[in-house]
């Protein structure tokens, strides 16, 4: 799914813009380009675990309380920030570590369940699941509507994977491709994109109106629709 949502990041601008009567412009292109180079080094260089895993039941324990401390740790920092492009990045942030976590989540409630039948789904581990898939999508609502669309997609589709990295070498034994070089690459590739999401978010990276002219919206606050 990771590549999916890498995808969507560069559908959005043009789609955006299209709905908006703009244009995209040049630095909004080049920050997408950097966001998705970055992730796709960070992605080929991130080895799954062979065979379906789920998390024992103190793993799972143990990420659902980490998620929840994350997870509000970024939603108070976003309610303090005043600048609403760091309110709306910090809320993306969160956004993609609730996903993350509910996509480990759901690996293990459909094990479990398999083995367990329906009963599965009324566990402790299936509400949080469900918790953190309704938050993120939530908070990524919360993050387009102080900063547009491009900047807090970048950002949610970064910390995803980042996350999801981070969880699977803790409790699911993944490891980087190529040993210490590929983890100096991958750290890399996430530093690239990260560049690319600081791009976005700059006033004045989002659109033109179709005379070339900076749209005036977008000198306001970096909004990319």
């Amino acid at each position: 799914m990771q590549p999916l949502g890498v995808l969507t990041l560069v559908l959005a601008l043009p789609m955006g813009a299209a709905l908006a009567g703009r244009c995209v412009s040049g630095r909004a292109w080049r920050g997408a380009g950097y966001t998705v180079a970055g992730l796709v080094v960070l992605l080929l260089l991130i080895s799954p675990a062979t065979g379906a895993e789920a998390l024992t039941g103190r793993d799972a324990t143990t990420l659902a309380l980490a998620a929840a401390v994350t997870v509000a740790v970024l939603m108070a920092a976003a309610r303090l920030s005043r600048p609403l492009v760091i309110r709306s990045l910090l809320n993306a942030a969160a956004s993609g570590v609730a996903f993350a976590v509910a996509s480990a989540l759901t690996q293990t409630v459909a094990l479990r369940t398999s083995e367990d039948g329906p009963i599965a789904l009324l566990s402790p581990l299936a509400l949080v699941l469900g918790v953190m898939a309704v938050g993120g999508l939530l908070l990524s609502q919360m993050a387009y509507r102080h900063s547009g669309l491009g900047a807090p997609l970048a950002t949610v589709t970064l910390a995803n994977p980042i996350a999801s990295a981070v969880i699977g070498m803790v409790l699911l034994g993944e490891r980087f491709v190529g040993g210490t070089p590929g983890a100096l690459a991958a750290l890399a590739g996430a530093a690239l994109a990260s560049w690319g999401v600081v791009v976005l978010a700059q006033p004045g990276a989002t659109s033109r109106s179709p005379n070339g002219d900076p749209d005036a919206a977008g000198e306001r606050q970096p909004a990319l629709v």
